[in-house]
């Protein structure tokens, strides 16, 4: 027998010894004296109920800056501020509701060739399209020029009229900013006298026409896709939308070859007779327009004998005729506009002066007729038979906004005092001014 086998058999024996369970001699002995003994309550270690590791914690005079949460604090308030900043400004630029108060936007107004918009606050002014001879790629033969822009009602979009080889128009739809005009007619308008926005701002309605025999509403769609004629067998100019949803279109037409007023939907169908009330033997009527709620409308009535002109209004189915305005005998009222909350109504006031001239200023009368109004004190005088001045509300209702045709100034009327400011800007058409949700 080798060593080798010795040494194998000796550590076999003592892994077996080790793996055997052994306990000490004395351990029967703790263990009879153990389970005599009662065990010691938990409560009476302290560090069972008591903070030990706090109260060997030194205590700081002050406490520590936690500057890693208040740099967490801080990243969230910007994130905070940047997300209310965005909305705020997005909110700008909401449409705004079209009809009733709004917010001020931007003016349009026309000077030489070419289309701006002035900040009213600042004065300040930016050129929305260069040349009237070359809109976004239509151009003209013959020297052009902007007429009467007008923001689509939401003050999303703005239109605007050239003019050139004399009658002839086109009408051209962009971006509030000027950018991608489009021409709505295909052919150039002959005699465009006016045109208004739909509610909706998908349509315009297009008056043209000198007389009977040429006057008719053409209906375009904003976005270029075609122009077609209203389908009435009566001639028919100044059209207006019936707010809120534009469901009705009112129209001078003509019956026993007197002009007269009427309803229609723009699709031609349920036209509807509204008649001339108030008015005698020998009279025209025009600048019918519809308070903000579509409720009332208020026109024109132009007598010849004796000669008198007063802002009339009927309720929308032709009931409730009243004469809205009351001015002394001799001084003529026109073209009336509704203030935005249709409490007031702005017309053109004149009356003959000395010789061959008169006096031309605007008033504000109250819707009911109640007074006279107040005149502002914008008076100017001249030869001239047009009216001079053009004007439009602002849209939260706090001022007129009237240029004087002959001048070219702009002016801000008090509606309140009749106190007028001339403005740093002037236009040779009647401005318009932009919508913004309040």
């Amino acid at each position: 027998m080798t060593s080798d086998d010795r040494f194998d058999r000796r550590l076999e024996s003592g892994v077996a010894d080790l793996a055997a369970p052994r306990f000490p001699d004395y351990f029967d002995d703790v263990l009879a004296v153990t389970s005599r003994t009662r065990q010691r309550p938990a409560w009476t270690f302290p560090g069972r109920w008591i903070p030990m590791v706090d109260m060997s914690r030194q205590r700081a005079i002050a406490p520590g800056v936690p500057w890693r949460a208040l740099a967490i604090l801080v990243a969230a308030l910007l994130i905070v501020a940047l997300a209310v900043a965005t909305i705020v400004g997005a909110q700008r630029h909401t449409p705004a509701p079209p009809f009733g108060v709004a917010r001020n936007g931007l003016v349009a107004h026309v000077d030489g060739s070419a289309l701006y918009a002035t900040d009213p606050k600042t004065g300040e002014s930016h050129l929305l399209i260069a040349d009237a001879n070359d809109v976004g790629g239509s151009r003209t033969d013959s020297p052009a020029f902007f007429a009467s822009p007008a923001f689509s009602l939401d003050g999303t979009r703005l239109a605007v009229l050239r003019t050139h080889a004399g009658n002839q128009s086109d009408l051209f739809v962009a971006d509030a900013d000027g950018a991608h005009p489009v021409k709505l007619n295909a052919d150039s308008l002959a005699d465009v006298q006016t045109y208004a926005w739909s509610p909706d701002g998908r349509s315009i309605a297009i008056g043209v026409g000198l007389d009977a025999s040429t006057e008719r509403v053409l209906i375009a769609q904003a976005d270029g896709s075609g122009t077609s004629a209203l389908p009435v067998a009566t001639p028919q100019s100044q059209p207006a939308w019936r707010p809120p949803d534009g469901h009705d279109l009112l129209f001078r037409g003509r019956k026993d070859d007197a002009p007269v007023l009427f309803l229609v939907h723009p699709d031609g169908s349920d036209l509807r007779l509204l008649g001339a009330p108030g008015s005698t033997e020998g009279y025209d009527l025009g600048n019918a327009t519809w308070s903000p709620d579509g409720s009332r409308i208020a026109y024109l009535l132009d007598q010849q004998d004796p000669y008198q002109a007063r802002v009339h209004a009927i309720n929308a189915d032709g009931s409730g005729h009243v004469i809205l305005s009351v001015a002394p005998t001799g001084i003529q009222d026109y073209s009336p506009l509704w203030s935005p909350d249709g409490r007031q109504i702005a017309v053109f006031r004149w009356q003959y002066a000395d010789g061959n001239t008169a006096d031309k200023w605007v008033a504000v009368i109250p819707a009911d007729g109640s007074t006279a109004g107040v005149d502002a004190d914008n008076r100017v005088n001249d030869a001239s038979t047009g009216f001079d001045w053009m004007a439009t509300w602002s849209p939260d209702g706090s001022q007129v906004l009237a240029v004087d045709k002959l001048s070219q100034r702009a002016m801000s009327i008090d509606p309140t005092t009749g106190k007028t400011t001339t403005l740093p800007w002037s236009s040779l058409q009647q401005p318009a001014w932009q919508r913004l949700a309040p």
